[in-house]
């Protein structure tokens, strides 16, 4: 899935929009921090726009600039295991206690077992 040039024009609104320094300025991000974004993003058939890919900036001390990260969000690794055709749901459960203290996702995949010989499909954790 490729973004259209206007799908990417609104994408840098959102990403970009929500990068803020830590006295809340907004950091600007460069043209070739903006291509390296896109090139991954597209190569790993991932959409900003619907969550499953961003960016964000740190301040790297020895260069004195910010430096990007391009990380990937939940969304975007439940679209590349929808992918493979095996991706059979999630289930996500929290130990709550004054708060969270623990979150655990567990992932299905659809699987094979084999009971005398025969084979049957099956949802299985990973």
């Amino acid at each position: 899935m490729k973004l259209t040039e206007e799908q990417w024009k609104l994408a840098w609104t959102y990403v970009t929009s929500r990068l803020l320094a830590s006295d809340g300025n907004p950091i600007e991000v460069t043209a070739d921090q903006w291509h390296r974004f896109q090139h991954i993003a597209n190569s790993k058939q991932l959409d900003p726009l619907q969550n499953q890919i961003t960016m964000i900036l740190h301040w790297d001390k020895r260069s004195k600039q910010y430096r990007e990260s391009v990380i990937t969000q939940i969304d975007g690794y439940r679209s590349v295991a929808d992918r493979t055709e095996k991706y059979a749901g999630s289930d996500i459960t929290y130990d709550l206690d004054e708060g969270v203290i623990s979150a655990t996702a567990t992932v299905y995949k659809m699987a094979e077992v084999f009971v005398h010989g025969d084979s049957f499909p099956c949802r299985v954790f990973v």
